[in-house]
């Protein structure tokens, strides 16, 4: 069991260390670059979809807003982080049974 924990604090040392954060930055400069700044230039388009309250065609009663399509998607995301982050910690691994001799 300890060589188990050894070998999981290696890897988790290894993983969550400085390759990942290469890993992020460089993924984030490459899509950065090749979409061509598109979390930039389309930002002031992308709020005024999502903030401001307009009448489209179409609309009916039980539609849902931008807005509100956005706060949903983002309260899955944040309840989903969440239960993957305290879900684990009720996960206990049983202790080895000693035989007696």
């Amino acid at each position: 069991m300890e060589a188990f924990e050894q070998l999981v604090s290696t890897v988790d040392g290894w993983v969550w260390g400085p390759p990942l954060l290469i890993l992020l930055v460089g993924t984030g400069t490459w899509l950065t670059l090749s979409l061509r700044f598109i979390q930039f230039s389309k930002m002031w388009h992308a709020l005024y979809l999502a903030l401001v309250k307009r009448k489209e065609e179409g609309d009916e009663e039980g539609d849902i807003t931008h807005f509100q399509a956005l706060m949903t998607a983002l309260s899955a995301t944040v309840s989903v982080k969440a239960a993957c982050s305290v879900f684990p910690s009720y996960i206990k691994l049983p202790e080895p049974k000693r035989v007696p001799i």
